[in-house]
């Protein structure tokens, strides 16, 4: 289906995982589906190919915080509690949906939410 639409690819590599671990990797995908929230990076699909998954994801126009702190300085503290509320939003929607633990395989498919608080710590002590 060709739309247009800018998507981020996150690209993993299944060669040479087990059948449960490849199982666990879907069940992460499938966590991802049903995650709907303004504060976490929305999941589109994936598509399997010979050795790797590809996980298609909302693409972030404006990318990391950690980039934008990068490009225009320090944030007024203003920004930076803005940022913290929708980073605890999403959190508390996390919560709210049983997500417990962020697995290696969540960080990989979720790296929004992953780089979103570690990019936090960034702002909040740089």
């Amino acid at each position: 289906m060709v739309t247009g639409q800018m998507v981020a690819v996150k690209r993993i590599k299944i060669d040479g995982l087990k059948d449960a671990e490849m199982d666990l990797l879907m069940q992460e995908v499938d966590l991802l589906k049903s995650l709907e929230h303004p504060s976490i990076v929305k999941y589109e699909g994936f598509i399997k190919t010979d050795g790797h998954l590809n996980i298609i994801l909302e693409f972030v126009e404006n990318g990391s915080l950690l980039t934008t702190l990068k490009s225009f300085g320090t944030f007024p503290e203003k920004l930076v509690v803005a940022y913290v509320v929708k980073i605890l939003e999403g959190l508390v929607y996390l919560h709210g949906k049983e997500v417990r633990e962020i697995s290696a395989a969540q960080r990989r498919l979720a790296n929004g939410i992953r780089e979103r608080l570690f990019n936090l710590a960034s702002c909040l002590f740089y």
